[in-house]
């Protein structure tokens, strides 16, 4: 039968530690024939509860495009991303590889449904998963660290948020401007109201972060 063809992709790769149930199993296989809208059905809630939890662990709770934080955010204002759109690429739409945590921002407002970040949309099908095949971080097979560094700080009323590319990358510069990733650091700073971020604030920026580092190391320590 032809939606044998999706049920290959899908369990063509495997998550660490995560794996799909023997019930959920037999969801998907279901939803995969019936196609992309069974996303949203309501047999699928627990499955895409479990799985949303862990992602957003596993990603450290950080939005996979943006970086920015997103501990204790609601589950239901954060989004399981497909990065490749299920709308389009649906036989993907529960392979671990193509699935990530974003913020509503990143996936709602910019992403959406756009596939205008894939290299060559014509040989996509033949790489789904590999890092040339995209042109911007993609954020299960990428390094994020080695295209884009994200900076984000706050003292009191104060706040250091911003990004830089990493040894000019091509990848870093297309999802800075992709994900309009200067706004953060735009607005950042206005928020400040012309207030210079002055020597007295790095210091404390500095013993800050030096003071947090050695907390988490005696904890590490403890345990």
């Amino acid at each position: 039968m032809a939606y044998m063809n999706y049920f290959s992709k899908w369990r063509e790769v495997s998550m660490d530690n995560y794996t799909f149930t023997k019930e959920e199993n037999e969801l998907i296989e279901k939803c995969l024939v019936k196609g992309h809208k069974s996303w949203g059905d309501a047999c699928l809630s627990k499955l895409k509860t479990r799985l949303k939890e862990y992602l957003i662990k596993n990603q450290d709770e950080i939005c996979c495009y943006c970086y920015r934080n997103i501990s204790g955010e609601f589950l239901m204002v954060l989004d399981i991303e497909h990065i490749l759109p299920k709308s389009k690429y649906s036989e993907f739409m529960f392979n671990l590889n193509n699935l990530a945590i974003s913020c509503k921002r990143c996936n709602m407002e910019i992403k959406r449904n756009r596939i205008d970040f894939i290299k060559d949309i014509n040989e996509i099908l033949s790489a789904p998963f590999d890092s040339n095949s995209y042109l911007f971080i993609h954020p299960t097979i990428d390094e994020y660290r080695e295209h884009i560094k994200y900076v984000s700080a706050q003292v009191n009323e104060h706040k250091l948020v911003f990004y830089t590319i990493i040894n000019d990358s091509e990848k870093g510069k297309f999802s800075f401007n992709f994900f309009k990733l200067n706004e953060f650091s735009i607005d950042s700073f206005n928020s400040a109201q012309g207030i210079e971020v002055n020597n007295l604030i790095k210091n404390e920026l500095s013993e800050i972060i030096s003071d947090g580092i050695k907390e988490l190391s005696k904890k590490n320590d403890e345990n």
